[in-house]
């Protein structure tokens, strides 16, 4: 992406489904025990591999349970139409595949961008 940007990104799930685990496997590079999450979580993660250096991701853990899951069209209620969806696999106890999640984020990102300067 170049440069020094921000990017935010929310995390929507199930509850138990390892989002919050996820995030601070990202923040500090190491399985944290968590608790079930009431509400949400924020944090803000610099990347690290060579194509998310210099960004700054904003992600957002909102919890999954049935009655929080409403909330979650707070997070995508401004969307616009087309937007991109993604899932890919991680294991947030050991760090499997959490790098290579973050580039295809990024390489998502340069794509919807791409997209919309065409317009």
């Amino acid at each position: 992406m170049g440069g020094t940007s921000s990017v935010q990104l929310a995390m929507l799930g199930l509850d138990s489904a390892g989002k919050t685990t996820l995030l601070y496997r990202l923040k500090f590079d190491q399985y944290t025990e968590t608790s079930q999450t009431i509400g949400f979580n924020c944090e803000k993660i610099m990347g690290v591999t060579e194509r998310t250096k210099g960004i700054l991701f904003k992600i957002w853990d909102a919890g999954g349970q049935d009655k929080i899951r409403p909330l979650w069209r707070s997070y995508t209620s401004e969307l616009p139409a087309g937007q991109v969806w993604s899932t890919q696999a991680t294991c947030a106890v050991t760090g499997e595949g959490l790098m290579e999640a973050m580039d295809l984020m990024c390489e998502l990102i340069e794509k919807r961008k791409k997209t919309k300067k065409k317009r």
